[in-house]
């Protein structure tokens, strides 16, 4: 069997995530003997991507992740004193990964395949980052993690001079739940089909909002524009992008034998859907844990 974990970005909502893989861990240690260092492929994006690395590594578990991000999102999202952009300082985020990792550790070395994604800014394309293909087996897990979470405004764009690159988000693409990146890994290793396969992708929570018509029909260009960017969810795109592959993952399971898919996710208030929340940390954790409660867990059995 193959189990693949799906981690999307989010920010500081990151903590949903991760708390309801803590409860998950524990319960595949308990009944499988199982960590998530131990699944067959973790696929993540921007804040996802930061976990999977740092998970994949099989360096810290779920729950040390957890604490390691508890302890490390303050600091990193604290603003500066001028206002300046990016908001924010790689410094705390970047000292945290080391101290877990190590120096040096490539995508290479990590305990299981692991994909981090990315946008290549020069041409607007998603780029999977896979610890298993020589091609980006020999790059530093940290490169990666650097490139996946450069969220325009909050972090900024990553630039790789050696090879006159700029990547942003992979957020700021179709993959910020990067689930197709994740069947298409599968369809390329020759598990779909083939073998008993179980995707379980964990959310950042979301806040769907339904306008009126009387609001819409007088929306005024800078409304329009608003929509579009749409910055509690990322974007318009971004948004739409989740159900789309969420529904594009529903659609397998009946159509490829051995497939299934459980996408868990949770409504968070507006005001608390905020990649920058610090203040609402503590709620997110909860949020993930109730949310564990929801897991399938009979999906991830043999």
């Amino acid at each position: 069997m193959k189990r693949i974990l799906i981690l999307p970005g989010g920010g500081v909502m990151g903590a949903i995530t991760l708390s309801c893989l803590e409860k998950v861990e524990a319960w595949t240690e308990e009944h499988l003997g199982l960590y998530i260092h131990e699944f067959d492929l973790l696929v993540g994006t921007s804040a996802g991507g930061i976990s999977a690395g740092c998970i994949g590594s099989g360096k810290v578990n779920a729950g040390e992740m957890l604490d390691l991000f508890s302890d490390c999102i303050p600091k990193a999202f604290r603003r500066r004193f001028l206002r300046v952009y990016p908001r924010y300082k790689r410094t705390a985020i970047t000292k945290a990964i080391l101290d877990s990792l190590g120096p040096g550790l490539k995508m290479s070395d990590l305990a299981t395949r692991v994909i981090i994604t990315a946008v290549r800014a020069r041409d607007k394309t998603n780029h999977y980052f896979k610890s298993w293909q020589p091609k980006d087996g020999h790059l530093p897990v940290l490169e990666c993690i650097n490139r996946t979470y450069a969220a325009p405004v909050y972090f900024g764009k990553w630039k790789t001079p050696g090879t006159r690159e700029v990547w942003l988000d992979g957020g700021t693409g179709s993959q910020n739940t990067p689930i197709v990146a994740g069947v298409w890994a599968a369809m390329r290793q020759g598990w779909l089909g083939n073998e008993r396969v179980h995707v379980l992708s964990v959310g950042t929570g979301f806040s769907p909002e339904v306008t009126g018509w009387d609001k819409l029909r007088r929306m005024r260009l800078f409304r329009e524009v608003a929509m579009y960017m749409d910055p509690a969810d990322g974007g318009l795109a971004r948004y739409q992008s989740l159900n789309d592959n969420v529904k594009a993952a529903e659609d397998l399971v009946d159509k490829v034998p051995g497939f299934t898919f459980q996408h868990v996710d949770r409504r968070v208030p507006r005001k608390q859907n905020r990649l920058d929340g610090v203040k609402y940390l503590d709620k997110y954790i909860a949020y993930g844990r109730e949310r564990a409660e929801r897991v399938n867990y009979e999906d991830l059995r043999q």
